[in-house]
């Protein structure tokens, strides 16, 4: 009778019970009240050697860690990858300890201590449990300070690095990686220099030990440490341990300025790949910069995420991709943003051009605020959550004290970022991150490299980065100067005496714009009479442009009104007029030098009066002009823009190019012309009316 009594309670208290909940579940609960987010404590403290100190209280764990930053870096390097052999070497044996002993006594009492390096500083970081700290800061003390630098450690190592650059070129974004750092900062600045197999092979092991004596200095070093210890123990452990480690004179370190590459496409060949790795970059903010944070809002925007607009349209919208990206590097000096995808190689092009587009759209518009609140958001949560690993802490503090970034902007973080504009997010996408800024860089299939010649001018390079085109690549010697090549070149349109025949040319053109994929169709008439009188009438319906020089003056009109040119447009536009202007170079006063032949083209390099440069590139065989690659001066910077002639047809004994194409990162105007030679032309025609 009991049992059954118990049974019927039971039951009856479950069916209370599962109605209670029941009845909780359908209500939302109530949020939590909120907190005001305080920066955690912690304290400065100096070693007996200068060395600056922070102390992070963590009581959680009996644990815990320690890193020393020494400024400098690879960047300090007399040869290309001995930093990175340096520190790599310390682990390899250390006061009277081997590799082998240091993984031992390391692996036994389970700590870890570890040396790396990149372009800024050197770090030195040790962990463990608390009862072990000092058996673990001898270690340490020793790698630091007693390291041997063993031969047949340094024989070994070098094979493996050897192997890891080879693995490295077969993994196309390492490469474009490379390729982004060296166009942004240059090939001789510290930011855009890289290891190469040529450059390791030359290292001798007396390089890594010049390298440490002149780098390893407590100057300017800071240690910074987290865990269940006092001040007082961490002070004394520590000033024990480095006591012999002094102050001297280290290698100094002028960090230069960037001598970016030109603007353009560097294409990569990569023979066999089926898809294309794509890395649109641009020059990025130094991290100190009170601007970085908000470029770094505009990259997050741009691709930090499965709701960022490259995710969303290169992805969800064409499907050319799985997972593009965006980033902004985090160096002390300099930076540069790219944007990242892995595409298939018919849409190589069409995926540049969404990639420019975006990119324009974030320099021009706003961005929703459904959309920049969402990325706000995100990243702010993400800072405060991190908080709960108390070595997210000390690498805040440890780096904004290298960074030279104020500890209180560090506290301020989240109001200050919760606070930034889409405004202030457009104003950084328009000065750092415009199309006309842009790199393109291409690894893949040769077979995609004509589809992006109508995006600047292309340099195109090998796996190991060697240029095979362009002023520093190879060229094959040919037998011919400047002036010899330009009368060759008259003799493949038809020679001297045909060309001077022809005192007026009309030429008529169908006309097409190609704008962010859209395209305007429109028509051309221009009209020359020799030497320089010029006309042309522009109309694509979306924009009309006309223009006149009397041979002396030279006048535009487009919506904005009639202009007149002067100084080095003048020159410039006075060239333009020039009827068969390309065979006048030297006549005129340029200045020509034959580079060599590179493929099937010639090519010579021009200079104007004024000092503008551009390349010529002539057909090897037939010495017929095939392209011009210049720059175009902008409100925006520098454009690259490629002249593409082609078609040649002949009218009255003369051989003119049946279509012109001109490119550059905004648009592609293309051209289909048809010829009127002789025909009379009324001289009122090449002034603006009155």
């Amino acid at each position: 009778m009991r049992k059954l009594l118990n049974l019927i309670f039971l039951a009856t208290m479950s069916l209370s019970l599962f109605a209670q909940v029941k009845e909780d579940i359908t209500k939302k609960p109530e949020p939590l009240q909120a907190k005001d987010f305080a920066f955690p404590e912690y304290k400065e403290a100096k070693l007996s050697n200068g060395v600056k100190l922070f102390i992070v209280k963590d009581a959680e764990q009996p644990t815990f860690s320690i890193r020393l930053l020494i400024p400098g870096g690879s960047s300090l390097e007399n040869k290309n990858g001995v930093a990175d052999l340096t520190t790599d070497l310390m682990m390899k044996g250390a006061g009277k300890l081997t590799a082998l002993d240091i993984a031992n006594a390391l692996d036994g009492i389970g700590a870890d201590v570890n040396v790396s390096v990149n372009s800024d500083y050197i770090a030195v970081s040790a962990s463990g449990l608390k009862k072990h700290l000092n058996k673990v800061l001898e270690i340490f003390a020793d790698v630091l300070l007693r390291p041997i630098f063993p031969e047949d450690e340094f024989v070994k190592l070098i094979p493996q690095k050897l192997a890891g650059l080879k693995q490295a070129k077969a993994n196309p974004s390492s490469i474009a990686a490379n390729m982004a750092r060296r166009v942004i900062f240059g090939d001789m600045h510290p930011y855009g220099i890289y290891a190469t197999e040529g450059a390791l092979k030359d290292i001798k092991l007396q390089d890594v030990k010049d390298y440490y004596k002149a780098v390893f200095k407590p100057n300017d070093a800071s240690i910074i440490v987290v865990g269940d210890l006092t001040e007082s123990e961490i002070v004394v452990a520590l000033n024990k341990a480095l006591d012999n480690w002094k102050p001297g004179q280290k290698a100094s370190m002028t960090m230069p300025q960037p001598k970016p590459m030109p603007v353009g496409v560097y294409f990569i060949n990569r023979p066999g790949s089926v898809q294309s790795t794509l890395m649109i970059t641009t020059k990025g903010l130094a991290y100190n910069d009170p601007e970085f944070e908000i470029q770094g809002l505009a990259s997050a925007i741009m691709g930090g995420g499965f709701g960022s607009r490259l995710f969303r349209t290169l992805r969800e919208k064409h499907s050319y991709t799985y997972s593009p990206s965006a980033m902004l590097s985090q160096m002390k000096y300099g930076n540069r943003f790219s944007c990242q995808a892995d595409v298939r190689n018919s849409v190589t092009d069409s995926a540049i051009t969404v990639v420019l587009d975006l990119m324009r759209d974030l320099a021009t518009e706003p961005s929703e605020e459904t959309e920049i609140g969402r990325v706000k958001r995100f990243r702010v949560g993400q800072y405060m959550m991190s908080f709960e690993n108390s070595s997210f802490l000390a690498s805040l503090i440890q780096n904004a004290d290298f960074m030279g970034i104020p500890i209180e902007r560090v506290k301020n973080y989240p109001s200050r970022y919760m606070n930034y504009s889409a405004y202030q997010v457009k104003n950084v996408a328009e000065k750092m991150m415009t199309p006309q800024n842009a790199y393109i860089i291409v690894v893949g299939n040769g077979d995609v490299k004509s589809k992006l010649e109508k995006f600047g001018k292309v340099y195109e390079f090998d796996l190991d980065l060697n240029p095979l085109t362009g002023e520093k690549a190879k060229f094959e010697k040919v037998s011919l100067d400047a002036e010899e090549l330009l009368e060759n070149y008259v003799k493949a349109l038809g020679g001297k005496e045909a060309l001077a025949k022809v005192k007026t040319l009309i030429t008529e053109s169908n006309t097409t714009l190609t704008v962010s994929g859209q395209e305007f169709k429109g028509q051309m008439t221009m009209k020359n009479s020799a030497p320089n009188k010029f006309f042309m009438d522009l109309d694509l319906k979306v924009t009309k442009q006309t223009l006149w020089s009397d041979g002396n003056e030279f006048w535009s009109k487009d919506a904005n009104g009639l202009n007149k040119k002067e100084g080095e447009d003048l020159e410039s536009a006075l060239f333009d007029a020039t009827i068969f202007n390309h065979t006048k170079l030297i006549v005129l006063g340029y200045k020509c030098q034959v580079l060599g032949k590179q493929g099937n083209d010639i090519q010579m390099k021009v200079i104007s009066p004024k000092g503008t440069e551009s390349t010529y590139y002539f057909d090897s065989q037939t010495f017929l002009l095939k392209k011009i690659d210049s720059m175009l001066k902008s409100a925006n910077g520098d454009l690259p823009v490629t002249d593409l002639f082609s078609n040649y047809v002949e009218v009255d004994g003369v051989k003119l190019p049946g279509i012109n194409e001109t490119t550059n990162p905004m648009y592609t105007l293309k051209f289909e012309h048809t010829y009127k030679v002789n025909q009379i032309i009324d001289e009122k025609e090449f002034k603006p009316a009155q």
